[in-house]
């Protein structure tokens, strides 16, 4: 019989029940724990592992038919065979029918353990929200990305696609996930996001970086106008979400059982101090006080020297650090995750199964999250020995 639908807002108490974990209740304490920075025993740990059955030779990512294997926390992973890996580019990005197939192979052959779960989120790309604003959005095996339709900014220019191709495909593929789900596995919110990503994503950063100087009030008008958009988008995903479900994921894959978000400025990079406090920052203040729980995605290097400011706003609850491709792993970073843990906030990072002990000896586990990818189930197992489970 299937489960009762639940009113939007209830309150979570035990309305779900994952098929593919057997201690839903016990996770979801533990991410309250979490978030409370509450967890005095052990970091939160969200471990997979392909299970012994598993495919292993015939199992890629589903976007690509050439990264490696990578049981991580949202790139699912699917047979190799070619009469099942969709050779359209649209058939495999937005047949929602199709991904959840893939979805549910993968929860079949995964272990989860710790605070992992099967998720299912709507994975279009970091530009979706630019999409939905008129982009034009071309896929690629491996990803998208936005072309940049507009050769300068304008306020009133920001606004929704006239066609509404992407909104449309976003609910959709929401609503899809949310009939099949029925509580077999977490429905997360798509990856949309305001902020100067997805002006930059209008015009081109490097256009963007000139109207910095040209015309920051134009700036901050088409800042506000998106707000306005995004706020009603996200109200309308978040009651699609939560007709069969309690709480939120996204794409990070942390739990809350109210509305929790990612926050993203990549374009942060690209600017001084000065800029990012005077355009950025008043947007990131809104934002992360519009949400109960939020994380800021802190990608690269070039992104620490706005660190301060952002540990200096109290609505942000954490940090995820995103170290990048070709610089030192997590373990390497023990200063800087201590220093966004002293501040009170969380932290979200992702680390080789070997870096562990060393996290472990360092830092406090308190507020710490930690996603690894096993290669195998008993090297999953052995990792979660060290905490008797």
């Amino acid at each position: 019989m299937p489960a009762a639908r639940k009113a939007v807002g209830m309150p979570c108490e035990g309305e779900c029940i994952v098929k593919y974990i057997e201690n839903w209740e016990a996770v979801k304490s533990r991410y309250m724990q979490y978030w409370n920075r509450e967890n005095h025993d052990r970091p939160l740990l969200w471990v997979t592992a392909p299970k012994d059955s598993a495919d292993i030779e015939n199992i890629i990512p589903y976007q690509s038919t050439e990264t490696p294997l990578n049981w991580s926390l949202s790139h699912y992973v699917f047979p190799r065979q070619a009469e099942r890996q969709p050779k359209q580019l649209e058939t495999r990005w937005l047949h929602a029918q199709n991904k959840i197939r893939f979805a549910r192979s993968a929860f079949e052959q995964t272990e989860f353990y710790g605070e992992a779960y099967p998720l299912l989120f709507p994975d279009l790309g970091a530009e979706i929200f630019a999409a939905i604003l008129g982009c034009p959005m071309e896929l690629t095996p491996t990803g998208t990305w936005c072309e940049h339709p507009f050769s300068a900014l304008q306020a009133d220019s920001v606004k929704m696609a006239e066609d509404g191709k992407w909104w449309k495909v976003v609910c959709d593929m929401t609503r899809a996930y949310v009939d099949d789900g029925n509580g077999d596995y977490l429905v997360g919110m798509v990856d949309i996001h305001p902020g100067l990503d997805t002006l930059g994503a209008l015009v081109g950063p490097e256009e963007l970086c000139m109207e910095f100087y040209d015309s920051p009030d134009m700036v901050k008008r088409a800042l506000d106008a998106q707000w306005e958009i995004f706020k009603d988008l996200y109200e309308k995903l978040y009651a699609m979400a939560q007709r069969d479900q309690c709480g939120t994921s996204n794409w990070m894959g942390a739990w809350y059982p109210g509305k929790w978000h990612t926050i993203s400025c990549d374009v942060m990079t690209m600017i001084s101090s000065d800029m990012f406090r005077d355009i950025a920052l008043p947007m990131i203040r809104k934002e992360a006080a519009y949400f109960e729980k939020s994380i800021f995605h802190l990608d690269g290097r070039e992104a620490l020297r706005h660190l301060d400011d952002l540990l200096g706003i109290d609505e942000i609850s954490g940090i995820q650090w995103q170290f990048g491709a070709g610089n030192p792993t997590a373990s390497h970073w023990i200063d800087l995750l201590s220093e966004i843990q002293k501040a009170g906030k969380v932290v979200q990072v992702v680390l080789q199964p070997d870096e562990l002990d060393i996290m472990l000896d360092k830092l406090d586990p308190e507020g710490m999250l930690y996603v690894i990818a096993c290669e195998s189930d008993a090297e999953a197992r052995a990792l979660m020995g060290r905490f008797g489970g």
